[in-house]
Protein backbone atom coordinates (compact mmCIF):
# COMPACT_ATOMS: atom_id res chain seq x y z
CA UNK A 1 0.00 0.00 0.00
CA UNK A 2 3.14 2.48 1.20
CA UNK A 3 4.33 2.25 -2.64
CA UNK A 4 1.08 2.93 -4.25
CA UNK A 5 -0.01 5.35 -2.01
CA UNK A 6 2.72 6.51 -0.16
CA UNK A 7 0.70 6.27 3.30
CA UNK A 8 2.62 4.83 5.70
CA UNK A 9 0.81 1.76 8.16
CA UNK A 10 1.65 -0.34 10.60
CA UNK A 11 0.67 -3.74 10.06
CA UNK A 12 -1.82 -4.60 12.70
CA UNK A 13 -5.05 -7.54 13.47
CA UNK A 14 -7.71 -4.46 12.30
CA UNK A 15 -7.14 -4.10 8.20
CA UNK A 16 -6.41 -0.84 7.08
CA UNK A 17 -6.65 -1.26 3.63
CA UNK A 18 -6.54 1.09 0.75
CA UNK A 19 -8.86 0.63 -2.82
CA UNK A 20 -7.70 2.14 -5.90
CA UNK A 21 -9.97 2.31 -9.04
CA UNK A 22 -9.87 3.66 -12.42
CA UNK A 23 -11.35 7.43 -12.46
CA UNK A 24 -14.41 7.31 -14.81
CA UNK A 25 -13.94 10.49 -16.28
CA UNK A 26 -9.95 10.27 -16.71
CA UNK A 27 -8.43 7.32 -17.45
CA UNK A 28 -5.07 8.73 -16.36
CA UNK A 29 -6.23 9.06 -13.31
CA UNK A 30 -7.19 6.98 -10.25
CA UNK A 31 -9.75 7.73 -7.16
CA UNK A 32 -8.58 5.93 -3.40
CA UNK A 33 -10.50 4.93 -1.20
CA UNK A 34 -9.29 4.07 2.20
CA UNK A 35 -11.01 1.57 4.78
CA UNK A 36 -10.06 2.76 8.11
CA UNK A 37 -11.16 1.18 12.06
CA UNK A 38 -12.83 4.11 13.06
CA UNK A 39 -11.11 4.76 16.07
CA UNK A 40 -7.91 5.23 13.76
CA UNK A 41 -9.55 7.50 11.38
CA UNK A 42 -7.87 11.01 12.86
CA UNK A 43 -4.56 9.25 12.61
CA UNK A 44 -5.76 7.88 8.90
CA UNK A 45 -6.29 11.57 7.89
CA UNK A 46 -2.86 12.84 9.12
CA UNK A 47 -0.86 10.33 7.78
CA UNK A 48 -3.01 10.99 4.28
CA UNK A 49 -2.48 14.46 4.76
CA UNK A 50 1.42 14.08 4.58
CA UNK A 51 1.81 11.46 1.85
CA UNK A 52 0.67 14.43 -0.90
CA UNK A 53 -1.74 12.53 -2.55
CA UNK A 54 -3.18 14.69 -5.99
CA UNK A 55 -5.53 11.88 -6.61
CA UNK A 56 -8.97 11.78 -4.98
CA UNK A 57 -9.08 10.29 -1.66
CA UNK A 58 -12.23 9.30 0.84
CA UNK A 59 -12.03 7.55 3.59
CA UNK A 60 -14.88 4.79 4.83
CA UNK A 61 -14.75 3.88 8.54
CA UNK A 62 -15.66 0.16 10.36
CA UNK A 63 -16.91 0.42 13.28
CA UNK A 64 -14.72 -2.04 15.76
CA UNK A 65 -18.06 -4.39 16.41
CA UNK A 66 -18.39 -4.85 12.76
CA UNK A 67 -16.88 -6.63 9.90
CA UNK A 68 -14.16 -4.81 7.69
CA UNK A 69 -14.77 -7.11 4.97
CA UNK A 70 -18.80 -5.96 4.85
CA UNK A 71 -17.67 -2.67 4.58
CA UNK A 72 -15.24 -3.48 1.86
CA UNK A 73 -18.28 -5.62 0.14
CA UNK A 74 -20.94 -2.90 0.53
CA UNK A 75 -18.57 -0.58 -0.86
CA UNK A 76 -17.52 -2.32 -4.07
CA UNK A 77 -21.31 -3.38 -4.43
CA UNK A 78 -22.53 0.06 -4.81
CA UNK A 79 -19.72 1.19 -7.06
CA UNK A 80 -18.97 -1.70 -9.09
CA UNK A 81 -20.85 -3.78 -11.95
CA UNK A 82 -20.66 -7.04 -11.77
CA UNK A 83 -19.04 -9.49 -13.11
CA UNK A 84 -15.63 -7.98 -11.58
CA UNK A 85 -12.31 -8.38 -10.53
CA UNK A 86 -10.96 -7.47 -7.86
CA UNK A 87 -6.53 -7.64 -7.99
CA UNK A 88 -4.68 -7.90 -4.74
CA UNK A 89 -1.35 -6.98 -4.19
CA UNK A 90 1.01 -9.21 -3.61
CA UNK A 91 1.84 -8.11 -0.28
CA UNK A 92 -1.60 -8.49 1.32
CA UNK A 93 -1.92 -10.80 4.41
CA UNK A 94 -3.68 -14.16 3.50
CA UNK A 95 -6.26 -13.67 6.24
CA UNK A 96 -7.60 -10.44 4.44
CA UNK A 97 -7.07 -11.79 1.05
CA UNK A 98 -8.85 -15.00 1.87
CA UNK A 99 -11.85 -13.54 3.83
CA UNK A 100 -12.28 -10.74 0.90
CA UNK A 101 -12.50 -13.65 -1.60
CA UNK A 102 -15.14 -15.38 0.40
CA UNK A 103 -17.24 -12.08 0.87
CA UNK A 104 -17.17 -10.89 -2.54
CA UNK A 105 -17.63 -14.09 -4.42
CA UNK A 106 -20.99 -14.46 -3.70
CA UNK A 107 -21.58 -10.62 -5.31
CA UNK A 108 -19.98 -11.69 -8.67
CA UNK A 109 -16.92 -10.17 -7.67
CA UNK A 110 -13.70 -12.14 -7.93
CA UNK A 111 -10.07 -12.09 -6.59
CA UNK A 112 -7.07 -12.27 -8.08
CA UNK A 113 -3.68 -12.11 -7.37
CA UNK A 114 -2.31 -8.57 -9.17
CA UNK A 115 -1.71 -9.29 -12.58
CA UNK A 116 1.71 -8.82 -14.08
CA UNK A 117 1.10 -5.35 -16.05
CA UNK A 118 0.21 -3.81 -11.99
CA UNK A 119 3.41 -5.96 -10.45
CA UNK A 120 5.46 -4.28 -13.34
CA UNK A 121 4.21 -0.62 -11.77
CA UNK A 122 6.45 -1.50 -9.04
CA UNK A 123 9.28 -3.80 -10.17
CA UNK A 124 10.69 -1.08 -13.19
CA UNK A 125 12.00 1.76 -11.48
CA UNK A 126 10.76 5.11 -13.50
CA UNK A 127 13.76 7.32 -13.71
CA UNK A 128 13.07 9.59 -11.06
CA UNK A 129 12.83 6.65 -8.66
CA UNK A 130 16.22 5.47 -9.57
CA UNK A 131 17.78 9.11 -8.96
CA UNK A 132 15.96 8.70 -5.21
CA UNK A 133 17.99 5.33 -4.73
CA UNK A 134 21.15 6.53 -6.42
CA UNK A 135 21.00 9.77 -4.05
CA UNK A 136 20.39 7.16 -0.94
CA UNK A 137 22.95 5.30 -2.02
CA UNK A 138 25.40 8.40 -2.19
CA UNK A 139 24.32 9.76 0.94
CA UNK A 140 25.15 6.14 2.93
CA UNK A 141 28.50 5.54 1.20
CA UNK A 142 29.28 9.23 2.46
CA UNK A 143 28.23 8.19 6.03
CA UNK A 144 30.33 5.31 6.36
CA UNK A 145 33.73 6.97 5.07
CA UNK A 146 33.26 9.29 7.69
CA UNK A 147 32.82 7.01 10.20
CA UNK A 148 35.49 4.14 9.41
CA UNK A 149 37.93 7.61 10.43
CA UNK A 150 36.07 6.75 14.10
CA UNK A 151 36.63 3.11 14.55
CA UNK A 152 40.01 2.39 16.41
CA UNK A 153 40.59 -0.81 18.57
CA UNK A 154 38.73 -0.26 21.85
CA UNK A 155 35.42 1.25 20.13
CA UNK A 156 32.36 -1.14 20.06
CA UNK A 157 29.75 -2.37 18.05
CA UNK A 158 27.10 -0.24 19.74
CA UNK A 159 29.36 3.15 19.41
CA UNK A 160 29.94 2.20 15.97
CA UNK A 161 26.24 1.55 15.25
CA UNK A 162 25.53 5.32 17.22
CA UNK A 163 28.13 6.97 14.90
CA UNK A 164 26.97 5.77 11.91
CA UNK A 165 23.36 6.35 12.77
CA UNK A 166 24.04 10.11 13.38
CA UNK A 167 26.40 10.03 10.35
CA UNK A 168 23.39 8.59 7.84
CA UNK A 169 20.98 11.91 9.41
CA UNK A 170 23.65 14.39 8.90
CA UNK A 171 23.27 12.90 5.35
CA UNK A 172 20.01 13.36 5.16
CA UNK A 173 18.78 10.08 5.48
CA UNK A 174 15.41 9.30 7.95
CA UNK A 175 14.41 6.42 10.00
CA UNK A 176 17.21 4.37 9.11
CA UNK A 177 18.89 1.02 10.35
CA UNK A 178 22.01 0.26 11.41
CA UNK A 179 23.38 -3.00 12.70
CA UNK A 180 27.50 -3.13 13.62
CA UNK A 181 29.05 -6.36 14.29
CA UNK A 182 32.19 -6.84 14.67
CA UNK A 183 35.32 -9.84 14.22
CA UNK A 184 33.24 -13.40 15.05
CA UNK A 185 29.93 -11.68 16.21
CA UNK A 186 29.73 -10.85 12.03
CA UNK A 187 29.67 -14.33 11.37
CA UNK A 188 26.01 -14.36 12.36
CA UNK A 189 24.11 -12.54 10.13
CA UNK A 190 22.30 -10.60 12.52
CA UNK A 191 24.37 -11.15 15.01
CA UNK A 192 25.05 -13.49 18.58
CA UNK A 193 22.10 -11.98 21.55
CA UNK A 194 23.45 -10.28 24.12
CA UNK A 195 27.06 -9.54 22.70
CA UNK A 196 28.59 -6.17 22.27
CA UNK A 197 32.35 -6.19 21.01
CA UNK A 198 34.98 -4.24 20.82
CA UNK A 199 37.09 -3.84 17.75
CA UNK A 200 40.56 -5.59 18.40
CA UNK A 201 38.73 -8.10 21.24
CA UNK A 202 40.34 -11.39 21.29
CA UNK A 203 43.08 -10.57 19.07
CA UNK A 204 40.41 -9.78 16.06
CA UNK A 205 42.61 -7.01 14.55
CA UNK A 206 46.12 -7.44 13.70
CA UNK A 207 48.58 -4.80 11.76
CA UNK A 208 49.01 -6.16 8.20
CA UNK A 209 52.94 -6.28 7.53
CA UNK A 210 55.31 -6.85 4.11
CA UNK A 211 55.74 -10.39 3.66
CA UNK A 212 52.84 -11.74 5.03
CA UNK A 213 50.04 -13.96 3.23
CA UNK A 214 46.98 -15.29 3.82
CA UNK A 215 44.16 -16.89 1.56
CA UNK A 216 40.77 -14.72 0.42
CA UNK A 217 38.18 -16.86 0.22
CA UNK A 218 35.04 -15.63 -1.10
CA UNK A 219 32.51 -18.70 -1.30
CA UNK A 220 28.89 -19.07 -2.69
CA UNK A 221 26.72 -22.12 -1.33
CA UNK A 222 23.26 -23.25 -1.68
CA UNK A 223 22.21 -25.90 -0.19
CA UNK A 224 21.44 -29.36 -1.50
CA UNK A 225 22.46 -27.33 -5.29
CA UNK A 226 26.24 -26.29 -4.92
CA UNK A 227 28.64 -24.92 -3.68
CA UNK A 228 31.84 -23.18 -4.91
CA UNK A 229 34.91 -21.52 -3.31
CA UNK A 230 37.87 -19.65 -4.51
CA UNK A 231 41.20 -19.57 -2.52
CA UNK A 232 43.60 -17.04 -3.44
CA UNK A 233 46.78 -16.37 -1.80
CA UNK A 234 48.05 -12.73 -1.48
CA UNK A 235 51.18 -11.38 0.14
CA UNK A 236 51.46 -7.84 1.80
CA UNK A 237 54.36 -5.73 -0.02
CA UNK A 238 55.56 -2.55 1.00
CA UNK A 239 55.16 -0.47 -1.93
CA UNK A 240 51.44 -2.93 -3.69
CA UNK A 241 53.46 -4.31 -6.10
CA UNK A 242 53.04 -8.24 -6.85
CA UNK A 243 55.33 -10.76 -8.39
CA UNK A 244 53.76 -10.20 -11.96
CA UNK A 245 51.60 -12.25 -14.25
CA UNK A 246 51.11 -16.04 -12.47
CA UNK A 247 52.40 -19.18 -14.51
CA UNK A 248 50.17 -21.50 -16.63
CA UNK A 249 49.70 -25.24 -15.39
CA UNK A 250 47.77 -27.80 -17.21
CA UNK A 251 44.56 -29.20 -15.17
CA UNK A 252 43.72 -32.58 -13.95
CA UNK A 253 46.97 -33.81 -15.01
CA UNK A 254 49.13 -35.80 -12.60
CA UNK A 255 52.99 -34.10 -11.66
CA UNK A 256 54.73 -36.20 -13.12
CA UNK A 257 53.49 -36.24 -16.17
CA UNK A 258 53.56 -32.30 -16.83
CA UNK A 259 57.39 -32.55 -16.46
CA UNK A 260 59.78 -31.47 -13.15
CA UNK A 261 58.47 -27.35 -13.14
CA UNK A 262 54.80 -29.02 -13.77
CA UNK A 263 54.77 -26.35 -16.77
CA UNK A 264 53.06 -26.40 -20.28
CA UNK A 265 51.35 -24.58 -23.33
CA UNK A 266 47.85 -23.83 -21.97
CA UNK A 267 47.04 -22.78 -25.29
CA UNK A 268 48.13 -26.03 -27.16
CA UNK A 269 46.49 -28.24 -24.65
CA UNK A 270 43.08 -26.06 -24.93
CA UNK A 271 43.44 -23.19 -28.01
CA UNK A 272 43.74 -19.94 -26.45
CA UNK A 273 41.95 -18.60 -23.89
Amino acid sequence: MSYYTNVKWSLSERPFLAIIRPDSLALSRVNITFVSPAFEVARARENIKHAGLLEPVGIVEWEEHLSPYDTVAKLLASTTSSPATVYLDTTLRFFIASALTNILAPLDIATSVSDPEIVTLRSIKSSAEIDIMRCANMATVEALRAVKSLVKPGATEDQIAAWTFRALEAAGLRKTWVLALVDDNAAYPHGEPGKNKKVGEDGGMTRLEPGMTFSVEPGVYVMGEFGIRLEDIVVVTSDGEGFGAARDFCVGEQEAERGEAGECDVNEKFGTI
